[in-house]
């Protein structure tokens, strides 16, 4: 016991550890745009995410959106169920130490960096620990018959898997195997039952039409490389030792089920739950955007923890009669081997693991700046100027409205707080977008006025300015008889290249330009605008702020 919760332990305080700049990435925005208040039977990505969805909306509306920490705390969590229920789990099956080889394969999976770094991605953890749960109880049903808490705790699990991602069906599917295998009671049906019915209703009033791929030359060689990413996986993502687990996984099924007579119905219900997402993935997957490869890694994470957990079930069945009376024996030096192999591989993957997590923190923690300027300029054209449907583009591959963000600022506040200068930047296309954003709402006018300079007032081609500031755009007054043609401002205020430019008149030699009030923003920080005056024109720029 003590021994698989220093295998946990590491791992969520390694995560924590080497995570503790991240901020909120990804999906985590749409469900901070979308999922705030409310609406937490609609299908993300045509799911059902009420649990990891509800979760995070808790969070809101309790401790904010000032730090990122509490919504980790929620992914280790989750990780840490995942972690109990396999090591009791396997436990029950192998003993103490295997079920401490079984939970370091499993969380410390060479591919498992998203699903440990990436808090929504309890959606994953979350389904797996159900059902471990399920069979827990289906065996404390082979005891006791018709035990009304173990059915009871069977419908729960279920429930909760259903609710919490696709991944939930997958395992109503592998627990279905199982129980057919079992020939279980009325009883166990109707636990199971209950909660997918109730997901059938939902799904009838928010289905979403996925791309069914029917080609089966896409199809399969997906579905297989799925496969060997989940061996891959559990072997240190070493793609060569994939097919060495993949070939040693076969066999001891396959000695187990000629052992037994028969597939042992934990087997068969390991192995559904790993084709069936491979074969739901490969059929739903070809056609996205961006492209998702069979190999990646979350994907090569679940499917290496059933793979792990249909190993343990077949072990068992080889090493043990059907009235629990010793099966096939193994020898000590095949068992000392073995265990140092498993050993040395978890080790490479558990390292392998640590440099990805590394990799992943210093990803987010690069984009963040980026992604502070992109909100940033949302909430300062604000929801009068800035139209509701425009996408904030850098924010997430699934797009995140303005119009869904600014609610989301107005009910349950801003990620801004507490931003300062340092924290909003980032790469120079993040911030074009940013400036972009920015400057398609706000309107710019020049007026033309004499050409008189007050005295405080500092001048130059290049000049920055705060929001509410009136400048004075001076051009060089025309000579020969000639206009100057071409003479422009150039105006941004995130990057350093303008997106913005206004033409100051052939003829009019001055004008005055007052820039725009920011809306409302989550910070104390202010970006100024920059100007940037063209050969011949120069901007002034009171030298006082702007007063209120």
């Amino acid at each position: 016991m003590l021994a698989a919760v220093g295998v946990s332990a590491a791992l969520i305080l390694c995560a924590a550890w080497i995570g503790r700049n991240l901020w909120f990435f990804s999906d985590d925005w749409n469900i901070y745009a979308d999922y705030h208040s409310g609406n937490l039977l609609e299908p993300f990505n045509g799911h059902l995410s009420l649990v990891p969805a509800g979760l995070y909306q808790m969070a809101f509306h309790t401790v904010g959106v000032d730090s990122y920490v509490p919504y980790r705390i929620l992914g280790l969590v989750a990780l840490g169920v995942l972690a109990f229920q396999a090591w009791r789990f396997a436990g029950r099956q192998m003993g103490p130490w295997v079920a401490v080889v079984a939970v370091a394969a499993v969380l410390w999976n060479s591919a498992g960096v998203t699903n440990v770094m990436f808090p929504f991605l309890m959606n994953f953890s979350l389904p797996i620990a159900a059902l471990l749960a399920i069979w827990w109880h289906l065996d404390a049903l082979e005891q006791q018959p018709g035990h009304r808490a173990s059915l009871v705790a069977i419908g729960l699990w279920t429930a909760l898997a259903l609710a919490t991602s696709g991944l939930g069906v997958v395992l109503v599917g592998a627990v279905i195997v199982e129980l057919l295998l079992r020939r279980a009671r009325p009883a166990t049906w109707l636990a199971l039952a209950l909660p997918s019915l109730a997901w059938f209703a939902w799904w009838l009033g928010h289905r979403e039409a996925n791309e069914i791929s029917t080609d089966i030359g896409q199809v399969v060689p997906y579905l297989l490389r799925m496969l060997w990413a989940g061996t891959t996986a559990v072997a240190a993502g070493w793609k060569p030792g994939g097919l060495l687990l993949a070939g040693l996984l076969v066999a001891v099924v396959v000695a187990a089920t000629v052992h037994r007579r028969r597939l042992d119905a934990r087997v068969g219900s390991a192995l559904t739950a790993a084709f069936a997402f491979a074969a739901l993935t490969a059929l739903t997957r070809q056609d996205t955007i961006p492209p998702i490869p069979p190999d990646e890694l979350r994907y090569g994470w679940t499917i290496g923890a059933f793979f792990v957990f249909a190993a343990l079930a077949a072990g068992c069945a080889l090493l043990r009669t059907e009235d629990d009376q010793p099966g096939l024996q193994v020898r000590t030096g095949a068992t000392l081997g073995g265990a140092t192999v498993a050993t040395v591989v978890l080790v490479i993957g558990a390292a392998v693991l640590v440099d990805d997590m590394g990799d992943w923190s210093d990803t987010v923690e690069v984009a963040a700046p980026g992604l502070r300027s992109n909100i940033y300029a949302a909430e300062a054209a604000g929801a009068d100027r800035l139209d509701p449907g425009t996408v904030i583009r850098p924010l997430s591959f699934v797009p995140v409205t303005a119009g869904a963000y600014l609610d989301a600022v107005a009910s349950v506040g801003s990620p801004l707080a507490g931003a300062t200068d340092s924290d909003i930047g980032g790469r120079t296309d993040q911030r074009t977008a940013a400036d972009e954003l920015f400057f398609g709402a706000v309107e710019l006018d020049l007026a033309v006025v004499d050409t008189v300079v007050a005295a405080e007032r500092d001048c130059g081609a290049e000049m920055t300015a705060l929001p509410g500031s009136t400048v004075l755009v001076e051009a060089a007054p025309a000579t020969g008889g000639r206009a100057i043609e071409d003479q422009v401002v150039a105006l941004s205020r995130f990057g350093e290249e303008p997106v913005v430019e206004l033409v100051v008149g052939a003829q009019v030699v001055a004008h005055t330009l007052v820039l725009p009030e920011d809306a409302p923003v989550g910070t104390e920080v202010v970006v100024p605008y920059r100007l940037k005056g063209s050969d011949g024109v120069r901007v002034c720029v009171d030298a006082r702020p702007p007063g209120p």
